[in-house]
């Protein structure tokens, strides 16, 4: 994702390493002051993959993301514990296609929103399964120029939920720029 967040062309695109747009990214706040937006995942070619409903998206303040029920919904939620001066918790799951609820944690660096998602086993650290980096890049797709792009990475095993894992980068994306660190 090229940074910073800028929704002047429409939702925010996420790119492959070779520069294709895989998906998609809108985030809606349809009441600002009663907390309530919409989070929606899109594939490349704007279709819905999925969306996250917050009924408490405030800064500096617990906030939960849910999928709104349906027979498709894999009832994914994404859970931000604000700490005031110390790192914020950020926690996510979803339902597999078992029907068995998988868990992770982010543990997000404390001086950016760099770090890395564990999955979760009995409530403790399991594997890591993905990275988010901050980085300068210089793609030639990316640049027009010589000047370095800044952008936001995700690097993922190979058996990770990817589309859990972009959602989640694109929220925690979002949610530091509108609220800081």
């Amino acid at each position: 994702m090229i940074q910073p967040v800028d929704y002047t062309n429409g939702p925010l695109k996420i790119y492959t390493a070779d520069g294709t747009i895989a998906y998609q990214f809108s985030k809606v706040h349809l009441d600002s002051d009663q907390g309530l937006s919409t989070s929606e995942l899109q594939t490349g070619s704007s279709q819905t993959v999925f969306e996250l409903v917050s009924l408490n998206d405030f800064c500096a303040v617990k906030t939960t993301f849910e999928e709104p029920k349906s027979p498709r919904s894999k009832h994914r939620r994404v859970e931000i514990y604000p700490r005031g001066m110390l790192k914020d918790k950020w926690r996510f799951s979803y339902i597999d296609d078992a029907g068995v609820r998988q868990n992770f944690k982010f543990n997000r660096g404390f001086a950016n929103k760099g770090g890395q998602i564990y999955a979760q086993v009995n409530g403790h650290d399991g594997d890591l399964i993905a990275e988010l980096k901050n980085e300068r890049r210089k793609d030639s797709w990316l640049t027009k120029g010589s000047e370095k792009v800044s952008v936001y990475t995700l690097s993922c095993a190979e058996n990770s939920p990817r589309e859990q894992l972009i959602a989640f980068m694109a929220l925690v994306f979002t949610r530091v720029s509108h609220c800081g660190l």
